[in-house]
């Protein structure tokens, strides 16, 4: 009896282990040695902000880094490899920049009460056109052909479709209930109002198909979230503000693939103090994977199989910035100043923890053809975002999974 106890505390004790046996802290992403290549570096000629050292607005175009400035009033971009100043524009939105992901446009806007101020410029500085939209903040489509408007609680508003380089509306909805919306790749559009889920074509509206949901009245809205590849659209009903009402609620979650067919269904009671049911944060790239945070656990599920992968804790959580089949990034606590990488086996059960203590962008790493070279299927290139003497320095790096 005591040796069948002892293999059951040993399995126990190793099952314990497998979610954190890996995880290493490392103060810098050079730390990883010979696994990590540096294309290039460039220091940036502004004083960081004392409170966030890392704090600074940039895009990556084919001609350069594009840096906006404290003040926000000026857009200067700087060569990748000598750091020389390409070329400095008034910035005419004195709002925030972004660019697609080929670097061909650079996209600026800022919000005020009479809606947002837009501009578009070529990666060479020109700008290609300006305006004021009704409603609420624009994001651009991940293919880059695309503005859409993106909901706000303080200013409620339809979805709308423009073209990024010209600004021509393509076309819009006009229900200005809560709405959430989400595009892909292949340019579809996921959007969720209400009871229902819809799946548009992104340059003409044409619904591809329509699914109800479940809703609950008390409920403060739903989520939708779709694989960058476009191939897997899921959604779950929002958890339910007051704690009180927690005794008879339930999250349903449905997973449908790109033709509306449903791949998973699943429902979980919310137990208080226990579990909120289970919320979807995000699909992997490739819609193989769905990760479902509840509480305190943090769980990767198989699509496919659906049947949990592994399990991390990690409260509380905060936003995921890559998830492909080999890497999960996000950064915990909400925080930009450490950035935690999850590298996956090709099951997609855990490998290997990071946790850094520096802010990594892997938001501009999107292996989807884009304007950097190209890499192998084993190897990320974020950018790594440092305070240097005073000055920002960026770089990109290249850092091999396996």
């Amino acid at each position: 009896m005591k040796s069948r106890m002892l293999i059951e505390l040993v399995i126990t004790t190793l099952l314990t282990m497998s979610s954190t046996l890996y995880c290493q802290k490392i103060a810098k992403i050079e730390d990883l040695g010979s696994r990590v290549e540096k294309l290039w570096e460039v220091a940036i000629p502004i004083q960081p902000n004392k409170n966030h050292p890392t704090s600074i607005a940039y895009a990556l175009l084919k001609t350069g880094i594009a840096v906006l400035s404290p003040d926000q009033k000026t857009i200067s971009c700087y060569d990748y490899n000598s750091g020389q100043l390409i070329w400095q524009v008034p910035n005419s939105t004195n709002g925030g920049i972004y660019s697609t992901v080929n670097g061909e446009y650079l996209f600026s806007q800022a919000r005020d009460e009479g809606g947002s101020e837009i501009a578009v410029y070529s990666s060479d500085g020109q700008q290609l056109w300006h305006s004021i939209q009704d409603g609420s903040f624009y994001r651009i489509s991940p293919s880059g052909r695309y503005l859409i408007t993106e909901y706000s609680f303080t200013t409620p508003g339809v979805l709308k479709v423009l073209e990024l380089s010209t600004g021509k509306k393509l076309w819009q909805l006009d229900e200005v209930s809560w709405w959430q919306a989400e595009a892909v790749l292949n340019d579809r559009i996921a959007y969720y109002q209400r009871d229902k889920l819809k799946y548009f074509k992104l340059d003409n509206g044409e619904l591809i198909w329509e699914k109800p949901v479940e809703f609950d009245p008390r409920s403060d809205f739903g989520q939708v979230h779709v694989s960058l590849q476009g191939n897997v659209i899921a959604y779950d009903n929002s958890i339910l503000n007051s704690i009180r009402d927690y005794d008879d609620y339930k999250r349903t979650m449905y997973v449908f693939d790109d033709s509306g067919e449903l791949l998973w269904q699943r429902s979980k009671a919310a137990i208080r103090g226990q579990s909120n049911g289970g919320t979807v944060k995000a699909v992997s790239e490739n819609g193989e994977y769905i990760a479902i945070p509840d509480g305190s656990r943090f769980s990767i599920y198989d699509i496919s199989k659906q049947s949990e992968l592994f399990t991390l804790v990690e409260r509380p959580f905060g936003p995921i910035t890559m998830f492909t089949n080999e890497l999960i990034a996000f950064y915990p606590n909400l925080s930009t100043q450490t950035t935690k990488i999850v590298s996956l086996r090709n099951d997609g059960t855990l490998s290997n923890k990071y946790e850094l203590e520096q802010f990594i962008d892997f938001s501009y790493d999107r292996r989807t053809g884009g304007f950097l070279p190209g890499r192998e299927k084993s190897e990320i290139a974020p950018v790594v975002v440092k305070n240097i003497n005073g000055h920002i320095v960026l770089s990109k790096v290249s850092l091999s999974l396996e």
